[in-house]
């Protein structure tokens, strides 16, 4: 039998300079407790509660099925919300994407690590942390951020 733990998903980085394309770093996931327990909430019509963000960080610390954040969340800590254009499903696949403006968070930020969140943005619970290889986001750099989990 597979469980919501086994599924498998990746969080991908992509940083843009003046130039275009800068970097690219991606990474597996890990979903979490809190997050499988919101799917089967779902799953029975308890909840009706949607993934609505994500937020990067720098911690390499691997990603545990017990995280109920990001370990070293970029500052300011605020999450991004996910618009309604960064939600897709092709076939078994859902996607989830951000931008990550030039103006967002201090800088320069080494990012190694993405957290997915439900609603609501501001203390949503986690759905899934993903450890990347460190990608630096300068100053003037801005990113996508896209999750992608394979039902």
């Amino acid at each position: 039998m597979q469980r919501l733990g086994d599924l498998h998903g990746y969080a991908r980085v992509i940083v843009f300079n003046s130039k275009g394309v800068k970097a690219l770093s991606e990474g597996s996931n890990t979903l979490v407790i809190e997050g499988r327990a919101i799917v089967g909430d779902l799953l029975l019509g308890l909840s009706s509660n949607t993934i609505s963000s994500m937020n990067v960080g720098s911690s390499d610390q691997i990603p545990s099925e017990n995280d109920i954040d990001l370990i070293q969340p970029a500052t300011p800590i605020e999450r991004i919300p996910i618009s309604v254009g960064g939600k897709l499903r092709t076939n078994l696949t859902l996607s989830f994407s951000i931008l990550i403006p030039s103006t967002k968070y201090d800088r320069p930020l080494t990012i190694k690590e993405v957290g997915v969140y439900f609603d609501p943005i501001e203390d949503g619970k986690m759905f899934a942390r993903a450890v990347i290889d460190p990608i630096l986001l300068d100053v003037n750099d801005s990113a996508r951020v896209d999750y992608e989990i394979q039902l």
